[in-house]
């Protein structure tokens, strides 16, 4: 046997004497299961506006970049029938709408709160909600009349386009976007111009906002905090 082979032998003896010593065998312990988190999105939205009366009802829902409507955030009873039931289509961008887009109602309607203690709720949005949104509000009052209508439309606001990537804006305020008016176009609550409007339809989208001229005694304040989970 050469003197290579011994010392081979050796080390291959020692080696196992060292892996297979007399104390117990140590295990790595097995680390259990990492469930990722649900990544979550707050919205609250905050809403005041003057005492009126008659009082306003209003809606308020999220759309994605497509312009569908994705969530209802909160929704006046009577405009979906419960308590009391409105001439014509109230809301009607929202109810003619919207409504048919997301019929999904449930959880999201309470009474109409005026004045200035005005409405605060918070919505989670779960993982896999469009990251990219836009949230919207529609308000109606009845007998506010102008130069243009005995009863003027509904009031549509909207906020920016919310990127969840990056909410250094937040609160986001939510600013007049358009108006439409209703089926109820005779008596007390008509909403059928008294001046000629060009191309004027009812459940029409409409953008020119001069029609409706002031809005602050349908809205004092309107804006919507987004938030993600754990900032």
């Amino acid at each position: 046997m050469t003197k290579t082979t011994i010392l081979l032998a050796c080390l291959a003896t020692a080696v196992f004497v060292f892996s297979c010593g007399t104390g117990s065998p140590t295990t790595a312990p097995v680390k259990p299961p990492v469930t990722p988190g649900v990544s979550t999105v707050t919205i609250k939205l905050d809403f005041t506006g003057p005492d009126v009366s008659p009082a306003s009802v209003y809606a308020c829902w999220i759309e994605n970049e497509a312009e569908k409507n994705v969530k209802n955030v909160y929704v006046c009873n009577s405009a979906v029938g419960i308590n009391k039931k409105l001439t014509g289509d109230a809301l009607p961008f929202w109810k003619t709408i919207k409504f048919l887009e997301n019929n999904k109602t449930d959880g999201v309607t309470g009474a109409s709160v005026q004045g200035i203690t005005g409405l605060s709720v918070s919505r989670t949005l779960l993982e896999g909600f469009p990251s990219r949104f836009r949230v919207y509000f529609e308000i109606d009052r009845s007998e506010n009349g102008n130069t243009y209508f005995i009863d003027r439309p509904s009031m549509i606001f909207r906020s920016e386009l919310i990127d969840t990537a990056s909410l250094s804006s937040s609160p986001y305020a939510l600013s007049a976007y358009g108006w439409m008016a209703n089926s109820t176009q005779s008596g007390t609550y008509s909403q059928k111009p008294k001046t000629a409007i060009p191309e004027f339809a009812i459940n029409k989208l409409f953008t020119e906002l001069s029609w409706i001229q002031n809005t602050s005694d349908m809205v004092s304040s309107l804006s919507v905090t987004v938030a993600k989970a754990g900032d």
